[in-house]
């Protein structure tokens, strides 16, 4: 009898289904494809469905953690500024040698001033703002700069004040803010003449004259806190306006010469409860003007690569401490030397920027700006 090939049966679905390891108790568990029948194909694909899934579920746990350690900042809270406060140039509150404005503004014909703010800083809760502040003038002659000194103000400790008036109500003002800017009022209830608000009167200055760069012929009253006077009669059908410019420290224009140097305004508000804004300003006062033959300080080249070399005067046989501090305010050099014998430095470390270099004695105090390329 001739031995015939044995077949092997195929299996039904139900039984491999029995026989499979894809069986859990409480019944079979239907294979989703038949290439997983025998191979474990199923398992194999719901093992690396598994292993995608904590994959993912690792990767949310990572952002969310992230996203609560960044939370943790409390939103709009200033980074303290970790330099010790006593490696910042130590200017006072309100210290400043020259005013200047926000943009350009002609504080008379031919006249202007020019600010920056470089960037503010934090030193124990107190914001300061750290400013470049130069001078131009239009003289026919073209512009030129003849001035810039790096200062920084402490915005925490000016207060708002409030004087009396002329007229009923009172002006509000606030002594925080730009410098340079002049306030502009128009309002026909405002009395004929000359008005200042409170203080009391330092000078009775004429100016003008009918000389280019110069205002109208007249008189300005200046008190220490300010004075408002008409600039000419208004348009027609226009209201009357007068302005209040704001003084100088360190030199003055020509219509000005000897007012006070902390004449600053910010906000005027009239008892009708209109507001005329532009800008809120700092009362400062400035250093007085070194004396004739006192300590000087030059440096250059400026800008500088990276060599520089400072030149002392007005000092014989006497220590005198140099520093160097960038636009933050921050000590990046010192060097203690006697007399005035030229001092070398290597800027050549230094972040390109803005310096201010101070020398100073145990009497007086110089400074000087570096441009460091």
């Amino acid at each position: 009898m001739r031995r015939g090939r044995g077949r092997r049966r195929r299996a039904s679905p139900e039984s491999a289904v029995a026989d499979s390891p894809n069986v859990r108790e409480g019944g079979p568990v239907r294979c989703p494809s038949p290439r997983c029948v025998g191979r474990r194909g199923w398992i194999r694909g719901r093992a690396s469905i598994c292993f995608g899934m904590r994959t993912a579920c690792l990767f949310v746990l990572l952002a969310l953690s992230a996203s609560v350690a960044v939370s943790a900042q409390p939103e709009g809270e200033p980074i303290p500024d970790p330099t010790p406060p006593h490696q910042y140039y130590p200017l006072a509150v309100g210290n400043v040698w020259e005013y200047a404005n926000q943009g350009l503004l002609p504080l008379s014909e031919g006249y202007f001033l020019r600010r920056e703010i470089l960037r503010d800083t934090v030193i124990e809760g107190r914001t300061y703002f750290v400013e470049v502040r130069s001078r131009n003038d239009d003289d026919g002659m073209g512009w030129h700069s003849s001035r810039t000194t790096l200062v920084r103000f402490d915005s925490t400790s000016a207060r708002p004040v409030q004087w009396g008036g002329t007229r009923e109500g009172a002006f509000e003002c606030s002594f925080r803010g730009d410098f340079g800017a002049a306030i502009v009022c128009w309002d026909e209830t405002f009395p004929d003449g000359d008005t200042y608000v409170g203080g009391q009167v330092d000078a009775v200055i004429p100016f003008g004259g009918g000389g280019r760069g110069l205002p109208p012929p007249g008189e300005m009253e200046v008190a220490a806190t300010k004075t408002f006077y008409p600039l000419g009669p208004a348009d027609p059908g226009t209201l009357p306006y007068y302005a209040a410019p704001i003084g100088y420290a360190g030199e003055t224009p020509g219509f000005c010469t000897g007012c006070r140097r902390n004449l600053t305004y910010a906000r005027v508000r009239l008892d009708d409860g209109s507001v005329y804004e532009v800008g809120e300003r700092y009362a400062v006062a400035a250093d007085a003007a070194p004396e004739a033959g006192g300590l000087t300080l030059g440096g250059g080249p400026n800008p500088t690569a990276g060599a520089l070399t400072l030149r002392l005067g007005g000092v014989a046989g006497e220590a005198v401490t140099l520093e160097a501090f960038d636009v933050r305010g921050r000590q990046v050099w010192a060097r203690e030397v006697l007399g005035q014998q030229p001092v070398s430095v290597d800027a050549s470390g230094w972040a390109p920027g803005l310096y201010l270099v101070r020398a100073r004695t145990g009497t007086e105090d110089v400074t000087t700006t570096i441009v460091r390329r």
